[in-house]
């Protein structure tokens, strides 16, 4: 049983536990954070991910598409230069996360309702090259996810995502 806060009820009658598929994530290589979304008028889950920096730039080095400068990690200009290269090879990038991610997946024991379906890959990061941060109030002060702040951030990425998989929200949907 986890925290009332942290699960949701899907489409089709499944109670999922965001937690408990946050943490199962969260071990792959790719994954720095995540949080994983779904309602009730949804039949699958959803997730953002912030990929680990360290990990997806030697990725991007070998695949040419990140040409080394000698930035410091964590630095302001490798972090836009982070920001930039991945938004200019999104596609890329995601394939590369998710790819990893899905590995993990494999190796689990989430039930097929539990996996995610689709993922955004967030590629702002910050000093600490999180995405999720207090600073743009996606965390508490114990580093636990807002969940309705988050939401209001990325419920337009969260809606196109369902859109893609033949979902779209309809006008009487409480998001």
């Amino acid at each position: 049983i986890d925290r009332r806060k942290n699960m949701f009820k899907t489409a089709m009658g499944e109670y999922i536990a965001a937690e408990k598929i946050e943490n199962v994530y969260s071990k792959a290589a790719a994954a720095n954070q995540i949080w994983v979304y779904g309602n009730s008028f949804k039949s699958f889950v959803v997730a953002v991910v912030v990929p680990d920096a360290l990990w997806l730039v030697p990725i991007l080095k070998e695949k040419g598409l990140w040409k080394d400068q000698g930035l410091t990690p964590a630095t302001k200009e490798y972090n836009a230069k982070f920001r930039t290269v991945c938004e200019q090879n999104y596609d890329a990038v995601k394939e590369i996360v998710v790819q990893n991610i899905k590995q993990v997946e494999r190796e689990s024991d989430l039930k097929r309702f539990e996996m995610v379906k689709d993922y955004h890959v967030e590629c702002e990061v910050d000093a600490m090259l999180q995405g999720f941060t207090m600073q743009n109030n996606c965390l508490t002060p114990t580093f636990k996810l807002k969940r309705p702040q988050l939401l209001n951030k990325y419920r337009d990425v969260v809606k196109e995502l369902y859109k893609e998989h033949n979902e779209p929200a309809k006008q009487d949907e409480h998001w």
